[in-house]
């Protein structure tokens, strides 16, 4: 038993012996050994007790702080208001999106014009639509427009509807592709009677075989085709080089700065694009609106300066030079000055633009006015990307175009004068023979 005393009050087993563990300098130290439940802990108070104190916050750096705080605020205030003052400032904001379309590599323009009657007795023509689009402003570019014209149905009028498509490819060697379509839908939607239908079946089966087909054309062809003298024919061969060369290399980078020392735009927020109270035309998302204001003697001094930068535009030198070349002195190209009055605009007309939040990238335009009693409104969305143009996979030749369209407008003239005089249809055999009505 007492051998079992003996061996709870010596040390763990672990524990350094006194020998090889030097003891602390300190007044205060015991050794207890604790035990418990079949254990034993053992606790060393060797340790010095003292008093912890925390710092008090100096005032100077409470002033640091302070003054950190100040100068964080000020720029942050300095960054607000740069960016709401001055940057998102409208006239800003609209000399920077002019400046970044005339810097772009490309722009791809989708637009559309409309005429609307608002009275239903005003017009026979209750609305006329052409909506278009546009690869690019320089070679090789692409267009396709189409043109709906619809009538009254009250109205005496010898169509209901006018529909046609225009598409165009022209390439840089100056070959152009044209495209006509619609023809078909057009004259099923005359208003001829089963007997002028049968007179003028033959020339509708031409412009049928007209339709929607690719024409290419090649403008030395063309002009060889009117059998010109050979020195106009050779001229006129050499200003079309002239032409494409300038739309190979329209780069309007360069009216970039003469817009910011002639900006003849100026604008306003609005909420809305248009100014008819009973429509809501709101921006898009990321998007402002700005109604824009035409200063008409700026634009004229911008067009101007365009020209001023050379004694005389490459275009126009390039033209001059081949009629001098072959003594047309009755040909001379040249650019007259413009003034304020060559840009009357109609009292209501308004034009709005979307443009960016952020980056000051113009997304639209817009226009509305009135013309002729008809409300006119017109629109182009612009983007700035890339585009490819090919040529159209089939298409047919100028030579067989000519002599197709050459035929049939003859026909179609002596056959349409004739549809008043219901007595006097031209006889089928007489506009089989296309040769006598060309005599």
């Amino acid at each position: 038993m007492d051998q079992d005393n003996e061996k709870v009050a010596q040390p763990h087993a672990t524990s350094t012996s006194s020998k090889e563990r030097p003891r602390p300098e300190a007044t205060h130290s015991t050794t207890e050994t604790i035990q418990s439940a079949g254990s034993e802990h053992v606790v060393d108070s060797n340790y010095v007790k003292r008093d912890v104190k925390l710092p008090h916050a100096s005032h100077k750096g409470a002033k640091v702080f302070a003054l950190v705080m100040a100068i964080i605020l000020l720029a942050l205030g300095g960054v607000a208001g740069w960016f709401f003052i001055y940057y998102n400032n409208p006239d800003k904001v609209l000399a920077d999106a002019v400046t970044h379309f005339y810097q772009a590599d490309n722009v791809v323009f989708d637009g559309g014009i409309s005429l609307m009657d608002p009275d239903d007795e005003a017009s026979p023509i209750k609305s006329i639509m052409l909506d278009f689009d546009l690869s690019s402003l320089r070679l090789p570019l692409s267009t396709e427009a189409s043109l709906l014209v619809l009538f009254d149905e009250d109205a005496e009028a010898d169509l209901d509807m006018l529909k046609l498509k225009l598409g165009l490819v022209w390439l840089t060697d100056g070959a152009i592709y044209l495209q006509l379509g619609g023809l078909h839908d057009t004259i099923a939607s005359l208003n001829l009677t089963p007997e002028q239908r049968a007179e003028l079946q033959t020339y509708i089966d031409t412009f049928e075989q007209i339709d929607n087909e690719w024409w290419r054309i090649s403008v030395p062809d063309l002009i060889d085709q009117l059998e010109l003298d050979s020195d106009y024919d050779q001229a006129f061969n050499e200003m079309y080089v002239c032409v494409l060369d300038s739309v190979k290399d329209n780069d309007l980078s360069d009216l970039a700065p003469l817009y910011r020392k002639h900006s003849f735009f100026s604008a306003s927020r609005v909420s809305s694009r248009t100014s008819r109270p009973d429509v809501s035309t709101p921006p898009a998302s990321g998007y402002k609106a700005y109604e824009i204001t035409l200063d008409r003697a700026k634009l004229a001094d911008f067009l101007n300066a365009i020209y001023d930068q050379d004694s005389e535009p490459e275009l126009v030198s390039c033209l001059n030079r081949v009629a001098r070349k072959y003594n047309f002195d009755e040909l001379d190209f040249e650019v007259n000055e413009f003034t304020a009055e060559d840009f009357e605009l109609p009292e209501d007309f308004h034009l709005y633009a979307e443009i960016s939040y952020f980056g000051h990238e113009l997304r639209s335009l817009n226009a509305e006015w009135t013309a002729s009693d008809y409300l006119a409104d017109a629109g182009l969305v612009f983007t700035y990307q890339s585009a490819t143009v090919n040529p159209p996979d089939s298409y047919r030749s100028l030579t067989e175009l000519s002599d197709t369209l050459i035929e049939a407008f003859a026909e179609l003239n002596y056959a349409w004068s004739s549809l008043d005089d219901e007595t006097d249809y031209p006889d089928a055999d007489y506009l089989s023979n296309p040769q006598e009505v060309l005599n």
